[in-house]
């Protein structure tokens, strides 16, 4: 998009190309199963979710206690990000994800300014 905007600006065909190409890296960074957004979600409930016989490898009460991760300290952190409560598994790893997405926005922003303008250009800002 960048190439787009600064480079070829009176190239019909180059925006349409850039944002087919930053719909597919979206897809692939958060809309499919197998994205890393995907694979993220699998990884915690491997890890903290039920264990093969059955038993939660982590107790929800574990994570959230002050003397376990300290979920309970985040919860208004989440909920600003649009978890609306910390009540299962799901729930905490979709805070750990959107999370994360706020802190890579920050820092993309910070390294580089136009980045939200032409990633929203785009269509790559859909998560």
């Amino acid at each position: 998009m960048f190439r787009c905007v600064q480079q070829k600006p009176d190239d019909s065909r180059c925006r349409p190309k850039a944002e087919a190409r930053c719909k597919k890296l979206t897809g692939a960074l958060f809309h499919d199963p197998r994205s890393a957004e995907g694979r993220l979600r699998k990884a915690i409930g491997k890890a903290c979710g039920p264990s093969r016989t059955g038993v939660s490898v982590l107790d929800l009460a574990d994570i959230r206690a002050a003397v376990g991760l300290g979920y309970d300290g985040m919860e208004s952190r989440c909920s600003a990000l649009g978890v609306p409560g910390l009540d299962s598994l799901d729930d905490i790893g979709e805070c750990v994800i959107r999370e994360h997405v706020c802190r890579a926005q920050q820092v993309l922003t910070s390294e580089m300014p136009r980045t939200h303008e032409l990633l929203d250009m785009g269509g790559a800002l859909l998560r």
